[in-house]
């Protein structure tokens, strides 16, 4: 029979902490007020946080989704891989959006994170979003903010300065190149912020007779070997890194599949083949578990969460 909780929230706990015994480097942390209310529930899941560390440069916030019973906030953290495809680094619950409660969220996303800032933040615009990334991320550039962080690079002796007019717009672009190093920069901040240049800096490359793109334009996070240091760093990862793997994994499946459809009507077949699996299965259990594992975060709360009851239902405005 399956086990009633106290509380929905008590249930969204033990199920995050279940995953997390498959999951050693799943991360799950939460704060709950006076009357053990849960106030704010943030998790994200080993996939995340590997991926973070090779695409974490870029990062989108988003508070804007609250289909749930409860109303509450549903903030979701992402950013985009070496395809161009959307990925997901961490999701959360709160109970409102105050400047503190978005301050403590920040705060345990970085502490998941191993306290890895991206380098550009997108957000919409809330004004309590903005002064908590002030707060927890000083120095990130915040894209909402993006006219404020142009510099003007004609007192900057060491950069050449190129004024590029956009057909039938009017509007003057500045890319600043400097010739020592090969780097290019734009006023409208897409290599800084999402790490491709923009179409001004590539009409200065054809101007300047550039055959292929400098190095500085082209990031690691943006090539094919984008995941290779990861893999190698952990390679007894739950994770399915690339298509060999899984190429790997399905032919085993399909092998397992066939083996059973041979063995299962003939009991003798049948016994033999269930006492090599469970032998088979043991060895490898014991292999696995000789080898070092990740530590989950151990500064969460204790495993008892009957005691965390729901949120209030937020009024809907």
């Amino acid at each position: 029979m399956r086990k009633q909780h106290t509380s929905d929230a008590s249930g969204a706990l033990k199920y995050l902490h279940d995953i997390r015994k498959k999951d050693p480097m799943m991360y799950v942390s939460y704060t709950a007020d006076e009357s053990s209310r849960l106030q704010c529930l943030f998790w994200c899941n080993a996939e995340s946080q590997l991926l973070y560390e090779v695409f974490g440069d870029v990062l989108a916030f988003d508070a804007t989704y609250k289909k749930n019973k409860y109303l509450c906030p549903f903030v979701v953290f992402s950013g985009i891989n070496h395809h161009n495809q959307a990925i997901f680094l961490g999701t959360a619950i709160t109970i409102d959006e105050t400047e503190e409660t978005y301050v403590c969220l920040l705060e345990q996303f970085l502490e998941a994170m191993k306290g890895k800032n991206p380098c550009s933040i997108i957000t919409d615009d809330n004004l309590a979003m903005r002064n908590a990334i002030t707060r927890v991320m000083p120095g990130v550039f915040h894209r909402l903010n993006i006219k404020l962080r142009v510099i003007d690079c004609k007192e900057m002796v060491m950069f050449l300065v190129y004024m590029i007019l956009k057909y039938c717009s009017g509007r003057v672009w500045r890319v600043s190149y400097c010739p020592s190093t090969v780097h290019f920069s734009c006023c409208c901040m897409r290599m800084q912020s999402i790490g491709l240049p923009c179409d001004y800096i590539l009409a200065v490359l054809v101007c300047l007779n550039f055959t292929e793109l400098p190095s500085s334009l082209v990031l690691n996070r943006w090539s094919k070997s984008a995941t290779e240091g990861i893999k190698e760093k952990y390679p007894d990862s739950s994770m399915y890194w690339d298509s060999h793997l899984m190429g790997k994994y399905a032919t085993l499946v399909q092998d397992s599949r066939e083996v059973c459809e041979v063995a299962y009507r003939d009991q003798e077949e049948y016994d033999k083949m269930l006492h090599f699996l469970s032998n088979e299965h043991r060895s490898l259990k014991s292999k696995k578990n000789k080898q070092p594992c990740f530590n989950e975060n151990h500064n969460q709360q204790d495993d008892n969460y009957d005691g965390i009851l729901d949120p209030v239902i937020v009024c809907s405005n």
